[in-house]
């Protein structure tokens, strides 16, 4: 639900603090009615249908609640926030009982207020919290931005995080993925543009916009240029943002996908030879950075020439569908398997040493025998291992340590 379709109801007796609720509230893009007794709360109750009211109880408690219980009798789904000047144990249980959503002692900040709001909004709408939704994270150094951005995109369903600076922003990103993120451009030590920069080396980088007061074209094409994919300009209206938001992340969404099919080896819908290429490497670079073991296995289809040539091309396919099916079924979640040439295939394995490159190899054995081709022919691969570092500390030595292998465990199969 987008924010303009909430209605709030604000009852405060003092005008000044229900008209800064109102603005604030206002500002985030919600519909906000006002009242400053009873009788006009009601009126506005009974004329719109408010999905959350915040009820200062002013000196009487009592007749607070009361008001509360005839708005939750009306209308059960409405949450209410009542605002007491003191704590007290009655009230809170009976507040209990009437099923208000919180009891809030004054004193009460405008960011605790919001974010109690946007908690019983949630409530009031929980099918915008669900578990894997879209990653943000809003970079400026600007506190009060970070909040009305967080707020506002937390409602609309998404994970939010806030870094206050560049610096802050990169730890982040390097520890946690996000989807998309929101950068302001003008901020001490480290700028936008330095950090849009940096995150071109980090792989699966966020879709980035940039959040500036700059009006000069030359700076708006520069952050396009370095890879950012929208800009919002200050000041800013928050449904523009969700909206620009929801935009990048259907773009990212698309290039993903596109992405993915260029490295998807059609027959098998195993990686291709682009893919392995790229995950050997990001292996390889693993390894070193925490001192860990890596395995490559290299896996070639015995006899498919034979079998193209005795029963046709279509069942050479099937032939190496089911060699790929095997490698699959043995491959942990952490592994990576790719088709790298007709009848050559190639395995990485995380953190893994010979004997455990060696087990991978034995189990794929027993899949490949479970899947039979037809009647009277069986589906068999050779193996060939190398191991970083001991085989080889590059790509180019740990793949010839691997054919080189291979090309021996076929001639004892010959």
């Amino acid at each position: 639900m987008d924010a303009r379709d909430v209605n709030i109801l604000v009852v405060d007796r003092e005008e000044d603090l229900r008209y800064a609720l109102a603005f604030r509230l206002r500002s985030v893009g919600y519909r906000v009615y006002e009242a400053s007794d009873d009788k006009t709360a009601r009126t506005q109750f009974e004329r719109h249908l408010i999905h959350l009211v915040v009820l200062d109880a002013f000196t009487a408690e009592q007749e607070a609640l009361a008001l509360a219980e005839h708005f939750r009798s009306a209308q059960p789904e409405t949450q209410i926030l009542i605002l007491v000047p003191f704590d007290a144990v009655p009230t809170r249980e009976r507040a209990a009982e009437i099923g208000i959503a919180e009891v809030m002692v004054k004193p009460v900040s405008a960011r605790q207020l919001m974010t109690t709001i946007a908690g019983a909004l949630r409530k009031r709408f929980p099918e915008g919290a669900f578990p894997g939704q879209p990653a943000i994270l809003i970079v400026d150094d600007e506190e009060d931005v970070r909040f009305m951005l967080a707020f506002r995109l937390r409602y609309a369903g998404y994970s939010v995080a806030e870094a206050k600076d560049g610096a802050q922003a990169l730890s982040m990103i390097h520890q946690t993925k996000y989807d998309v993120v929101i950068l302001d451009v003008m901020m001490p030590r480290m700028d936008g543009f330095e950090v849009l920069r940096r995150l071109q080396t980090v792989d699966e980088h966020p879709a980035v916009i940039f959040l500036t007061a700059v009006t000069q074209l030359e700076d708006r094409v520069r952050g396009l240029e370095l890879g950012a994919v929208d800009y919002v300009a200050k000041p800013f209206d928050l449904e523009e943002v969700v909206a620009r938001v929801g935009v990048a992340l259907r773009e990212k969404t698309r290039l993903e996908g596109a992405n993915a099919a260029s490295l998807e080896d059609p027959l098998t819908l195993l990686g291709n030879r682009r893919a392995f290429t790229h995950a050997l490497e990001k292996e390889i670079s693993r390894a070193i950075r925490f001192e860990r073991r890596a395995a490559l296995i290299a896996i070639d289809a015995d006899g498919l020439k034979r079998i193209n040539d005795a029963a046709g091309h279509e069942a050479g396919d099937r032939y190496l569908r089911a060699i790929s099916a095997a490698i699959r079924a043995t491959c942990r979640r952490v592994d990576s398997a790719f088709r790298v040439g007709g009848d050559e295939f190639a395995v990485v394995l995380t953190e893994s040493d010979r004997a455990a490159a060696e087990r991978f190899c034995s189990r794929f054995a027993e899949a490949l025998a479970e899947r039979p081709l037809a009647e009277g022919i069986s589906v068999s691969a050779s193996c060939g291992i190398a191991v970083f570092p001991e085989d080889g500390r590059c790509q180019a030595t740990l793949i010839e340590a691997a054919d080189r292998m291979l090309y021996a465990s076929k001639r004892k199969r010959v």
